[in-house]
């Protein structure tokens, strides 16, 4: 939109540029006094088709800036950046080097777990194998 209205602009200035030619250009046939009717007629024409130029260009500025979104006038001023910067920088050095609070300990009373005692289980003999059976003879 912003090229739009001034593109718009810059027509309109050209327009006005042409209509002050022609109504130069009209004055200059009236003061010669070689030039008749018909070529006044001619003059008068092309300074009222550069008017209708210049009225129609007014017209389509005056569309297009309605529609045309339009800046802020305030604007940041040039240190906010800087000092933004500077102030989250502050907040995570201070954060960085700040003490840790510590949440005192809490002593828990120790319940000791109380076991029933294994019942004793009988102890398997291995065997042994170097041991060869006696035979009773009889």
């Amino acid at each position: 939109m912003h090229t739009a209205a001034t593109r718009a602009r810059a027509d309109l200035d050209s327009a006005k540029a042409k209509l002050a030619a022609a109504e130069a250009d009209e004055r200059k046939a009236r003061a010669d006094k070689k030039c008749k009717a018909d070529c006044l007629t001619r003059w008068s024409a092309a300074v009222t088709t550069a008017r209708q130029r210049v009225s129609e260009a007014k017209q389509i500025v005056r569309g297009i800036e309605a529609k045309a979104v339009t800046e802020a006038a305030s604007k940041a001023p040039v240190w906010l950046p800087g000092a933004a910067i500077d102030a989250v920088a502050f907040g995570c050095l201070w954060l960085a080097f700040a003490p840790v609070p510590v949440a005192p300990k809490v002593q828990a009373k120790q319940v000791k777990a109380t076991r029933k005692p294994a019942k004793a289980k009988p102890r398997k003999r291995p065997a042994n194998d170097n041991v060869l059976p006696l035979r009773v003879v009889r």
